[in-house]
């Protein structure tokens, strides 16, 4: 769920990974947005008439097609620092999830056949607690982010 980002705190000298959603994971509702405007676009060039009411209504579901990917892709990111990882949901309510690298068991990465063709998948971590498995996110380039994260982990 996640987009890959990689800064270093010249304070500490820690490096810190940010995962937020990739938008891989919204593809499908990005190529029906398309679809939906050479709908329209033909439609107008062979003459047919749109009211101002009809674009209105077109347009606005063009932009909620574009806002509700990014709205989702925000709702949630993850920060690994250090030897925590802070799991962080919501927007204007924001709940933050904290979890220490020394309970984790496992990490792994979970793809389908597309993500796999597209080059993202799902990262999860094992737990010693009750959690059991915590999902990371969707991101880009899975394996690079797997092996980062578990250098990370085994400085720690």
């Amino acid at each position: 769920m996640f987009l890959d980002m990689e800064s270093t705190d010249d304070k500490t000298d820690e490096k810190t990974i940010v995962l937020k959603e990739s938008r891989k994971t919204f593809l499908g509702i990005y190529l029906l947005i398309i679809v939906f405007i050479a709908v329209i676009a033909y439609f107008v060039k062979n003459g047919q008439k749109f009211s101002a009411a009809n674009f209105l209504v077109i347009g606005a579901v063009i932009i909620v097609g574009l806002l509700i990917p990014e709205i989702l892709r925000n709702w949630e990111s993850c920060i690994v620092k250090g030897d925590k990882i802070h799991i962080i949901t919501g927007i204007i309510k924001k709940k933050h999830h904290k979890l220490f690298t020394s309970t984790i068991t496992d990490i792994h990465c979970k793809q389908t056949l597309w993500q796999r063709i597209l080059n993202y998948g799902t990262i999860e971590v094992s737990l010693f607690s009750h959690e059991g498995e915590v999902r990371l996110g969707t991101v880009n380039r899975p394996k690079k982010r797997l092996q980062e994260l578990e250098e990370l982990i085994r400085k720690k």
